[in-house]
């Protein structure tokens, strides 16, 4: 058992979308991070998936907050690591 963790959060609302798009390559065998899905497909996984996408990211979190005390884990925000232009620092 690791005694410490760093967990990166990105916003569900960024990360959803993200990850759509993700699976939308990877189905239609697309480079990573090279297009965006159409916005029709979007909004018919949304209306899908999102409840079930949320609880998913929800369990997540609860997993790490309830496996580390505070004191053994660090929280960090993806959108605090990133920037929107560059993207990645």
């Amino acid at each position: 058992t690791v005694p410490r963790a760093i967990v990166v959060l990105r916003q569900p609302l960024n990360a959803l979308p993200s990850y759509f798009n993700y699976l939308y390559e990877m189905e239609n065998q697309l480079e990573n991070h090279s297009t965006r899905a159409p916005i029709e497909a979007w909004i018919k996984w949304r209306n899908t998936y999102l409840q079930q996408e949320l609880e998913a990211w929800r369990n997540f979190v609860d997993y790490w907050m309830q496996k580390y005390t505070p004191v053994n884990r660090l929280l960090a925000s993806f959108e605090k690591l990133t920037d929107d232009v560059m993207g990645p620092a």
